[in-house]
């Protein structure tokens, strides 16, 4: 679930953990070609994609998302990804 705060960011739950999404990023250059590259194979650009999605909250994403053992799986976070994508476009 995604709700839209009165500063313009959206509140994307993360397990436990609510983070701040701002709505533009998914307009922002860097961010589509950061996605480009991600699209065309390069799985590596996925970590700056993930950084410039959440912002100053990539950290409690990835807290949010790390297991008992310590290691945070790429399938939770990319299935995060297409989430947030998903909540960001509903709340547009």
């Amino acid at each position: 679930m995604a709700d839209k705060n009165t500063d313009g960011f959206v509140a994307i739950k993360v397990k436990n953990t609510t983070v701040r999404v701002d709505p533009t990023v998914t307009d922002d250059l860097e961010f589509l070609e950061l996605l480009q590259e991600l699209m065309e194979g390069n799985n590596l650009s996925s970590i700056p994609l993930l950084k410039k999605l959440f912002g100053e909250d990539y950290s409690k994403v990835k807290d949010a998302l790390r297991g008992k053992n310590g290691v945070v799986k790429t399938t939770d976070a990319g299935e995060l990804f297409f989430k947030t994508l998903s909540d960001l476009q509903k709340n547009s």
